[in-house]
C-alpha cells in the first residue's frame, strides 16, 4: 500500500511516520527547518507519494509529488524539493488547461526555488551540500534579481525527467515570461520589496531592521506594533492564496489588468473596511514616509501661494518626514529600487519653507498642550500674514502616544482661517475608531494611515486618504505632480482619471499591494470582534500593562504623555502605547544599553544557560518581541531610550478566532501572561550586564 501525505496533514508527521530520519543532528535539523513550514503553499488535491526509489524525485502533474526516503532524510533537502514541487503544480494549473508550457512552470518553481534557499539561515544553507547537483545548479542561476533566467535546452531536459511533459517548440511569449518574472516569487520575498534596505533580512537570524520576519514567527511573543510586527499565520496564507489567484488571473487577461486591477480592489476594501466616505479618495504608497513625499507634491499641485509646512511633533515622526515635504530624496534607494542622492531636491519640488514645532523644549521636558496650541496658533498667524500657504501636519498618535494638537485648537484654526485651513492628520499608528476617522474625512481633512502599526501588517504600506474636496481639485488639476515622483509611485496608485498623474509609469508596487492585503485580512478580523468585546479586551489588556510595569522595580513607565490625551474627546483616545525605561542598580539605561536588551530579548539565550533549571532555559529561549528603543530624556535630566510594549488588533482578534466569549477572556489572559514573560525576561538580561553594558 503507497504511503501519502496530504497537504491537510502535518508535513512533519509524514516524516516522522516514515522514520527517514535517525540520528539527534538530523532531528534537530528537521524541528529547525520544518518551523519554516508554514510558508509552503497549500495547495489543495496535491498528494506527496513516497518514490520506489529513494533518492528519486517526482512530479505528476495537477496530482502529486513522489519523493523518495533519501531525500526525506534530509529535512532541508526535503524542504526545498517540495517548495520547488509546489510552485511547478501552481503554474501548470494556472495555466489555461489546452495551452499549457512546462517551461513556465520550469522557471517559475526554480525563480522560487532561488528566491526561497535565499531566505534561510547561513547554517540552514550549509546543509544543503547533499543537494543534487544538477538540480541545484539550476535553480541558482536565478539568485539574482535583475531579469530573468534563459535554461537551455539540456537544462530543461533535465528539469523534465521530473515530470516527464512535452516541451513545445514555440518561442515563449514575452507577456507569459512577465508573469513569470514578477509573480513567481516566494511570498516572503515579495513582502520584502518595493520598500527599501530596512526590509531585507539578515542571514543568520533571518530578521530586519524592526526585529521581525517577513514569514509567520507565531512562537515569539510580540507587543511590538508601535513600530513593526511579524505577519500572521492567517495573513500569510490569505495573502498566498491571492497571489495564486493573480497568477490565474494574469494567464485569463495580462499581467497589467490583473495588477491594476488588484490596485483598485485594495483601495476599494480600504474604504468598505474602515467605513470610510465612499468618495474619499485613497492614494497607496510604500511607507509613511512616502506619503508624505505623495502629499507634498500634490499640496504644490494644488495650491499656488509658497508652502509653509507646520509639522507638530518634528521629534516624534518619522526621520524622513521633514526631507520628504522639502521635496527631497530622503533615502539612497527608492521604492523602485532607482539609486538616488539623499538629500538632494527631486524633480520638479519647488522650494518650500518647514516649520517645525517638537513636542518636547531643549532640556527634553514635554511641553504642555496648551504650549503646543499656542505654537500652532502663532506659526499660522505669521504664514497667512506673510502671505503664504499653511499646511498643518497633526499629529495622532506618534510612536509614543502623543496626539498634538488639542481638538479645540483645530477647531478655532478652523473658524479663523476658513478656506485657508488645510491640514493632514498623521494616523499612522492607526490607533483610532473609525468613526474618528470618518469624522476627519468628513471634515475635510487629509490623512496618513499605514496597517503595519496597530493592524500588524508587514512594513511598509502606506495610504493617503484625501476629502471630496481636495480630491475633486486635484482630479480637475491640469498641473503635473513633480516629475521625480515617477521615480516613487506608480500610475495606478492614485484614482484613475486623475490628469495630473498620467506622465507616471504603468503598474503598481506588487509589494505594497501584498503588504496591504496582509493589513486587511488583520483589519477585517479586528472589527469582527463584537464592539463590547473589544473594548473590554482592550481595557483588559492595557490595564494589565500598565501594572505590570508599575510593579516592576526596574522598569520606569514614560507617563508624561497623559498631558496630550484630548480631554475634550475622552472615548475617541485609547493610549494603547506603553513607553518605560530600564534601570539597573538605581541606574537608568542610556540609549546604546537600551537597544543591547532590546535585541537579547529577541533572540534564544539558553546557550548561555547550559546545565541550569529547564525554567531558566526556557524563560531564555523565548523569544520577545517589542517596540524598539526611541530616545528619551529621564526625569533627572539622564539622555536614555525607552522600549515599549503596545496593543496590536491581533491581541483581541487572535482571541476572538474561535468566537466564544469565555474562550475570549482566557485568550486575553493568556496574553497578558506572555506580557509576564516579557518582563521576567528583561529582568533576566538586566541581571546579567557584561551582556548589555557598553
Amino acid at each position: 500500500m503507497e504511503t501519502v501525505f496530504s497537504q491537510s496533514e502535518s508535513l512533519i508527521e509524514f516524516i516522522h511516520h516514515e522514520q527517514a530520519f535517525k540520528s539527534t543532528e538530523n532531528r534537530n535539523k528537521l524541528i529547525r527547518i520544518l518551523s519554516r513550514s508554514s510558508n509552503l503553499p497549500k495547495v489543495h488535491n496535491i498528494n506527496i507519494y513516497l518514490h520506489e526509489h529513494p533518492e528519486g524525485f517526482s512530479i505528476q502533474p495537477g496530482k502529486a509529488m513522489h519523493i523518495g526516503t533519501e531525500i526525506l532524510a534530509d529535512p532541508l533537502v526535503a524542504l526545498v524539493h517540495i517548495r520547488y514541487g509546489l510552485e511547478w503544480q501552481i503554474w501548470y494549473r494556472s495555466q489555461q488547461a489546452d495551452a499549457i508550457d512546462p517551461r513556465l512552470c520550469d522557471m517559475a518553481a526554480c525563480q522560487v526555488t532561488a528566491k526561497f534557499y535565499d531566505t534561510l539561515s547561513q547554517e540552514d544553507k550549509k546543509a544543503l551540500l547533499n543537494f543534487p547537483k544538477n538540480f541545484y545548479n539550476i535553480f541558482r542561476k536565478f539568485k539574482t534579481q535583475s531579469g530573468l533566467v534563459e535554461l537551455s535546452a539540456e537544462e530543461y531536459q533535465e528539469l523534465g525527467k521530473m515530470h516527464q511533459m512535452t516541451y513545445p517548440e514555440a518561442p515563449l511569449s514575452q507577456s507569459e515570461l512577465k508573469i513569470v518574472r514578477h509573480l513567481a516569487l516566494p511570498l516572503e520575498h515579495l513582502l520584502m520589496s518595493g520598500g527599501d534596505k530596512r526590509l531585507q533580512i539578515d542571514k543568520e537570524q533571518l530578521l530586519n531592521k524592526y526585529g521581525c520576519t517577513p514569514f509567520p514567527r507565531p512562537k515569539a511573543f510580540t507587543f511590538a506594533s508601535s513600530t513593526a510586527t511579524s505577519i500572521s499565520n492567517i495573513a500569510f496564507n490569505q495573502a498566498e492564496v491571492k497571489r495564486e489567484k493573480l497568477i490565474k488571473d494574469c494567464f485569463k487577461t495580462s499581467f497589467e489588468e490583473t495588477i491594476k486591477a488588484f490596485s483598485e480592489e485594495i483601495k476599494s476594501r480600504l474604504k468598505s473596511t474602515l467605513t470610510l466616505p465612499k468618495d474619499t479618495a485613497v492614494i497607496l504608497a510604500p511607507s509613511g514616509t512616502d506619503v508624505s513625499l505623495l502629499f507634498a507634491g500634490l499640496c504644490q499641485t494644488l495650491f499656488s501661494k509658497t508652502l509653509v509646512h507646520i509639522l507638530v511633533a518634528s521629534d516624534e515622526t518619522g526621520s524622513g518626514v521633514p526631507a520628504a515635504l522639502k521635496g527631497l530624496h530622503f533615502s539612497e534607494l527608492t521604492s523602485q529600487e532607482i539609486r538616488v542622492k539623499k538629500g538632494e531636491q527631486i524633480n520638479g519640488f519647488e522650494a518650500v519653507e518647514l516649520y517645525e514645532i517638537p513636542l518636547k523644549k531643549e532640556e527634553g521636558a514635554l511641553k504642555s498642550t496648551t504650549e503646543i496650541d499656542t505654537e500652532v496658533k502663532k506659526a499660522f498667524e505669521q504664514v497667512v500674514a506673510a502671505g503664504k500657504q499653511p499646511v498643518l501636519h497633526v499629529m495622532n498618535q506618534s510612536k509614543l502616544g502623543y496626539v498634538a494638537p488639542s481638538n479645540s485648537c483645530l477647531t478655532e484654526l478652523e473658524k479663523t482661517y476658513g478656506d485657508q485651513f488645510f491640514a493632514l492628520i498623521d494616523n499612522s499608528q492607526m490607533r483610532m475608531g473609525r468613526s474618528e476617522l470618518g469624522n476627519y474625512i468628513t471634515h475635510n481633512y487629509a490623512m496618513t494611515i499605514t496597517g503595519s502599526k496597530f493592524f500588524t501588517a508587514p512594513p511598509f504600506c502606506g495610504a493617503l486618504l484625501l476629502p471630496k474636496s481636495r480630491e475633486h481639485l486635484l482630479g480637475e488639476s491640469s498641473n503635473g505632480i513633480p516629475s521625480g515622483l515617477k521615480d516613487y509611485a506608480f500610475k495606478n496608485d492614485f484614482p484613475a482619471d486623475w490628469k495630473s498623474v498620467q506622465q507616471l509609469k504603468k503598474g503598481s508596487n506588487l509589494g505594497t499591494l501584498m503588504r496591504w492585503k496582509a493589513a486587511i485580512v488583520e483589519q477585517e478580523r479586528y472589527f469582527k470582534t463584537p464592539v463590547l468585546l473589544r473594548t473590554l479586551g482592550t481595557d483588559m489588556f492595557c490595564t494589565h500593562v500598565v501594572n505590570s510595569i508599575e510593579n516592576a522595580s526596574f522598569l520606569h513607565a514614560l507617563t508624561d504623555e497623559d498631558s496630550h490625551k484630548k480631554p475634550e474627546d475622552p472615548i475617541a483616545y485609547q493610549r494603547s502605547i506603553f513607553p518605560f525605561f530600564l534601570s539597573k542598580d538605581g541606574k537608568v539605561l542610556s540609549l546604546e544599553e537600551t537597544r543591547k536588551v532590546y535585541h537579547l530579548l529577541n533572540q534564544k539565550l539558553s546557550g548561555l544557560f547550559e546545565g541550569k533549571s529547564e525554567d531558566l532555559i526556557s524563560l531564555s529561549d523565548q523569544v520577545c518581541h517589542i517596540g524598539q528603543p526611541v530616545q528619551a530624556t529621564y526625569k533627572d535630566g539622564t539622555v536614555s531610550g525607552v522600549l515599549r510594549i503596545s496593543l496590536g488588533a491581533r491581541v483581541i482578534s487572535e482571541s476572538w478566532k474561535e468566537q466564544d466569549v469565555s474562550l475570549y477572556f482566557q485568550k486575553i489572559q493568556e496574553q497578558m501572561g506572555q506580557v509576564n514573560t516579557i518582563i521576567r525576561k528583561i529582568k533576566l538580561i538586566l541581571d546579567h550586564p557584561k551582556w548589555w553594558k557598553v
